[in-house]
């Protein structure tokens, strides 16, 4: 018995057909974003590599899932020129303990309070290094082209899943992919174990061309040349270049 769709039962049945063809992409992209979760916003997996996600404003989502899930007791915030500081190497030289870079490229002073506020009240943050440039003070509130997602760092937990509704994340899941490949390679060719809190905001390692970060001696000289009594310090620093330019 054929069904006609100018009945009731094949309009109905139409409808239904309809809304599964409209949604069912839809419903299969957050499905996906919900699975794979690359900024750590529903956990942290730790069956699988770690590797954090940062540069052209993504480091602004991956904050949140870093903060509640991995629980940082010293944190770094500032602008891209922070990321200069590198995590493991202040663990080491002042003996600050599980510290996570939280700077955010061109973040305004209330993007970065923001965060660290989020820090403070969501893990046992000890230590706070908090840089920024002079330029950085001005009333702005957000980023024009990269504002904080301000959603991930309030009280309101639920509705952090508006991200999975609104960010296409198929090109950060093949970023962080890409950035567990890089990781393993750089240990294969140094033949150690890194640190892959190094690389969480490292966007000057993510664009090898640019040549002014993670110099720690060319930036004391800048900063503290004109003082003699400083030529010594300087002179005690070495750069370390850890990461692959290729």
């Amino acid at each position: 018995m054929a069904l006609k769709l100018t009945s009731p039962l094949g309009i109905k049945l139409f409808s239904f057909l309809l809304i599964i063809g409209l949604t069912a992409p839809f419903l299969g992209a957050v499905a996906y974003n919900i699975l794979h979760d690359p900024f750590d916003i529903i956990n942290a997996k730790g069956n699988i590599p770690t590797a954090f996600i940062g540069g052209s404003g993504m480091d602004r989502y991956q904050h949140a899932g870093t903060i509640l899930h991995y629980q940082p007791k010293s944190i770094i915030s500032g602008h891209s020129h922070a990321a200069n500081f590198i995590p493991s190497h202040l663990d080491r030289e002042l003996e600050l303990q599980d510290t996570y870079s939280l700077t955010q490229d061109g973040a305004t002073l209330f993007e970065q309070s923001t965060v660290i506020s989020y820090a403070l009240k969501n893990s046992d943050v000890r230590d706070v290094l908090w840089l920024f440039g002079s330029f950085r003070v001005k009333p702005d509130k957000t980023h024009h082209k990269r504002p904080l997602p301000l959603y991930l760092y309030d009280d309101n937990r639920l509705n952090d899943f508006s991200i999975f509704l609104t960010l296409p994340m198929i090109k950060q899941v093949r970023k962080k992919n890409w950035i567990r490949s890089k990781i393993d390679k750089i240990e294969q060719q140094l033949e150690k174990q890194i640190d892959p809190r190094d690389y969480s905001t490292a966007w000057h390692w993510l664009q090898p061309k640019r040549k002014s970060y993670n110099r720690p001696v060319a930036i004391a000289n800048k900063l503290l040349n004109q003082n003699p009594d400083s030529k010594e310090k300087i002179s005690e620093l070495k750069d370390e270049q850890h990461y692959s330019r290729e």
